[in-house]
């Protein structure tokens, strides 16, 4: 983080070469100018990775993702899923991802509703992708662990 304004963050990507003994600034604004919480970082390998950020309060979240080793960040469309509440009211309550993560070989990214999420027990979607997080297909609903 380097500074914090009216409950905004601004953040910038330092990175170490020598365990962390010496730091340098590799990105001086990783999330392109909108301000927020970050909430995840991940790399896959010395190149591609991911940074998330939450914004409204954490009610919303973005991705981004690297393949310059965090030089510079691009955000990351992921396709919304609406559902149909009872009263016939559609809406979209996923719309929060989390840092992606490796499983048995294997790139995942649940997309949480954030802090007003109450869905289906704040059930969230679970993603995967097989091109290194540039595309991401839903899998299923999964239930809260909570």
């Amino acid at each position: 983080m380097e500074d914090k304004a009216t409950g905004s963050f601004f953040y910038s990507l330092q990175k170490s070469n020598d365990a962390g003994q010496n730091w340098f600034v590799l990105n001086e604004d990783p999330f392109n100018g909108p301000v927020g919480e970050a909430s995840g970082i991940y790399f896959i390998d010395e190149n591609t990775g991911f940074i998330s950020i939450s914004r409204n309060g954490g009610t919303t979240g973005e991705l981004y993702r690297t393949e310059d080793g965090g030089k510079s960040f691009g955000k990351i469309e992921i396709e919304s899923k609406s559902v149909k509440l009872n009263n016939g009211v559609s809406f979209i309550p996923f719309d929060f991802p989390n840092a992606p993560y490796e499983k048995d070989g294997e790139l995942y990214l649940n997309m949480g509703q954030g802090a007003d999420g109450d869905y289906n027990g704040n059930s969230s979607l679970l993603y995967t992708s097989k091109d290194k997080g540039k595309t991401w297909e839903c899998l299923k609903e999964v239930k809260s662990s909570n």
